[in-house]
């Protein structure tokens, strides 16, 4: 070892690990995906052993997005404040502890506090993800990254509705949330032997690959930053005031709504008429989500080149975010009349509802490098009031749409709502959505 390695406590010679923590990053987010998949599918069995009735699971689901929409700021907030990893080993203990939780209850109030425990714990996931992607990697590689890790997302849960009704069936409900929480427990030790918050920190990372990221500073840079940092007042987090993030984060509420009404109408209105005899009925309920999966690291890849050939946000992040949000609008537009005339055959409904999905999550990952370029101090924090606004929107789509389904009396009424909400998208980010002009400030 070189005596500047041994000063530094880097590595020695040219290494690549941030791609381990991208692996690390994808497989917790994977692993809570399915933990949270199972709590959500034993509820039915839970319900039926503890002879409660069904109106229950109701009440048991919005324990979990209760808890998620609760948690996502305050995560970001201390993510920004404290790094990362604390609140990584946080949600996976809050996870753990609600499917252990989960697994033991037998009465409804326990098994509400083992939901809320759980959505506390996913609430604080991506807050810490994109905190972890601002700080190990360059500004060229965080939208491909995070479309890396958060293609575990749809991957998990398209797994998990293939699979989890089988793994419940032959293990049982307690055994299968048990199981859950020992696998998230087990992800821990690794966490905390592979990061750290800081690259410069891990002995792991060369002096090279800290460059790479864009964290290599001399003495006087650094000195130069922290006398910066202490002159100049922090500001406010302040979610609307530029206009990009405005914008950013009516994508999101858009991105919220969409995805939720789209993947509730399927469920309910298109699995249960899918025959059990056709062979499409086996794939059909993880099929939209195993195809949103390569989707959405599609979109991360395609921004993260088109910055690095072009060098315009603009074209990199708002491009991307437009051509998605106008397929996933004619997509849904086709879903829509197709849905009313009642002509098409299932298989050609699943496949726009497959197409759908997919286009409405693979601006996902473009959203949040967005909020890395634009705001590079508390990235989690924006990323967490985004997240929270976008779920409250998805919960609110089932709600309105029956409203309004109910007072038209047309099946078409509610996918106009939507399809206005679309276009009411593509109309604010064409007008208001510069992250250059907003990075730069």
């Amino acid at each position: 070892m070189n005596p500047i390695s041994r000063a530094t406590g880097l590595a020695p010679i040219e290494t690549r690990f941030r791609w381990v923590i991208l692996c690390v990053l994808f497989s917790f987010v994977l692993i809570v995906t399915l933990a949270h998949s199972a709590i959500a599918q034993a509820l039915d069995p839970f319900l039926f052993e503890t002879d409660l009735a069904d109106e229950h699971r109701g009440l048991l689901l919005a324990g979990l997005g209760l808890g998620f929409i609760i948690a996502s700021l305050p995560a970001g907030l201390v993510c920004d404040g404290y790094g990362a990893r604390r609140v990584f080993m946080t949600a996976a203990l809050l996870v753990a502890a609600g499917m252990l939780l989960g697994g033991l209850s037998t009465r409804l109030s326990t098994q509400l506090i083992a939901c809320l425990l759980v959505g506390f714990g996913t609430g604080a996931i991506l807050p810490a993800v994109i905190r972890s992607v601002a700080d190990w990697f360059s500004p060229h590689e965080h939208a491909f990254v995070l479309g890396s890790v958060l293609a575990a997302l749809p991957f998990g849960l398209g797994i998990a509705a293939l699979l989890m009704p089988w793994i419940i069936a032959f293990t049982g409900w307690r055994p299968t949330l048990w199981g859950a929480a020992l696998l998230v427990l087990a992800w821990l030790p690794l966490w905390t032997r592979l990061y750290t918050d800081d690259p410069a920190q891990s002995s792991r990372v060369s002096r090279s690959e800290l460059q790479r990221i864009g964290r290599l500073m001399t003495v006087r840079e650094r000195v130069q930053q922290q006398k910066a940092a202490v002159a100049e007042p922090r500001r406010s987090i302040a979610f609307f005031a530029p206009a990009t993030l405005f914008a950013n984060t009516w994508a999101f509420m858009a991105l919220g709504f969409a995805l939720f009404f789209t993947a509730i109408w399927f469920d309910q209105r298109l699995l249960p008429h899918i025959a059990t005899s056709s062979r499409l009925s086996s794939w059909a309920p993880g099929l939209p989500w195993l195809i949103a999966a390569p989707l959405i690291w599609l979109g991360g890849f395609i921004s993260d080149r088109r910055l690095q050939t072009m060098g315009w946000l603009r074209q990199a992040r708002t491009a991307v975010i437009l051509a998605s949000t106008l397929l996933a609008t004619i997509a849904l537009a086709c879903l829509a009349a197709a849905a009313a005339t009642g002509a098409p055959s299932q298989t050609f409904l699943v496949s726009l509802i497959c197409a759908a999905i997919g286009l409405i999550v693979s601006a996902l990952p473009v959203l949040c490098a967005t909020i890395i370029d634009i705001s590079k101090r508390n990235p989690a924090a924006v990323l967490g009031f985004s997240l929270a606004a976008s779920a409250g929107a998805g919960v609110a789509a089932p709600v309105v749409s029956h409203w309004i389904g109910e007072r038209t009396g047309h099946p078409a009424s509610p996918f106009l709502l939507l399809l206005a909400i679309q276009l009411a998208t593509v109309v604010v980010l064409l007008v208001l959505h510069k992250p250059d002009h907003a990075a730069s400030r």
